[in-house]
């Protein structure tokens, strides 16, 4: 009975953060327009592929913004160019609001503030603007919120009865901080020194308060994260 009701609250809390991701995304400008050239490259980019590089004379560094140009390419190819960047731009938002809505309840608070708190930081005006503009910082943003989230579900009690997100195995919190900071680095590689730098703080606090196994522990999150990131960076290399 007691697995059933965490079950149903899991399920609560899913159509919480779909309800306020959908509502964001529905009462918000669409489109906030380019802010710079790297802005109007990267949509090229996306809608173009490589037909943008092939002539270009030092186009090494793009392949560290892979991590924006091959899942928009993905949807502009697969739908049509507005509703691909436009579907990208809700993923995002749903990325934020869940990761704001689980650190407010790995905190112990209410659903209704949980609630309450996604809501705001989804219609910020600041973080609007980055979602609906072409450049790589919305991406940065939506990756690190998720990141931290990730981190600081090692707070939680589910962590220390041996659980990871959503009730799978407690590695894999690791292995999805590594896809997640495997994917930053594909957007930018001082997103990913930030990135680490977050997680492997609230890591290291997690396990001063762990009385022992620390060490398994840190091998076996190492472990995991070293294999998250080279799965998200060959996926996008490949």
């Amino acid at each position: 009975m007691q697995t059933v009701n965490a079950r149903q609250w899991r399920w609560s809390d899913v159509g919480l953060v779909g309800l306020v991701s959908a509502f964001s995304a529905l009462v918000s400008r669409r489109w906030s327009g380019f802010n710079s050239p790297d802005s109007e490259f990267y949509a090229s980019l996306a809608l173009f592929g490589s037909d943008i590089t092939d002539r270009a004379i030092e186009p090494a560094y793009t392949w560290t913004r892979l991590g924006y140009i091959v899942p928009v390419r993905g949807l502009v190819t697969w739908l049509d160019p507005w509703t691909g960047f436009e579907v990208y731009r809700v993923l995002l938002i749903i990325l934020i609001v869940a990761s704001t809505f689980s650190v407010v309840r790995i905190a112990g608070r209410s659903r209704v503030l949980a609630t309450g708190l996604s809501c705001l930081v989804a219609l910020n005006t600041v973080v609007l603007a980055f979602l609906g503009n072409t450049y790589l910082t919305g991406s940065i943003l939506a990756g690190t919120f998720a990141l931290i989230a990730l981190a600081v579900s090692q707070l939680g009690s589910a962590a220390h009865q041996g659980f990871g997100p959503l009730g799978t195995p407690r590695w894999t919190t690791a292995g999805l901080s590594g896809l997640l900071l495997g994917w930053l680095l594909m957007l930018n590689p001082y997103a990913f020194v930030l990135g680490l730098g977050l997680w492997a703080s609230v890591r290291l606090v997690t396990l001063v308060r762990i009385p022992r196994n620390r060490g398994q522990r840190l091998a076996v999150d190492v472990a995991a994260g070293v294999t998250g990131v080279a799965v998200s960076v060959t996926g996008f290399l490949l």
